[in-house]
């Protein structure tokens, strides 16, 4: 189960490389995976700026995980 404020999202780009983001509200960070390998981290953001960077993970064809969800469901 996920901590509330902790948004997890999973996407495919460029239909290979398996992406993962964790934002975290709490914190105002935003950590960005490919294929399990650290590649981004950024802190100190606003909720806006989360909200906005949410948004561009979504039309990139970014599912979230929800809190009750299967931790496999988007794999």
């Amino acid at each position: 189960m996920l901590k509330p404020g902790i948004h997890i999202w999973v996407w495919l780009q460029d239909g290979k490389n398996l992406m993962k983001a964790v934002i975290d509200y709490t914190k105002g960070s935003i950590t960005v995976y490919e294929n399990d390998r650290l590649i981004y981290t950024r802190t100190g953001l606003g909720q806006k700026q989360l909200k906005a960077m949410e948004k561009e993970i979504e039309d990139k064809g970014g599912k979230r995980l929800h809190a009750q969800s299967d931790p496999f469901v988007f794999i």
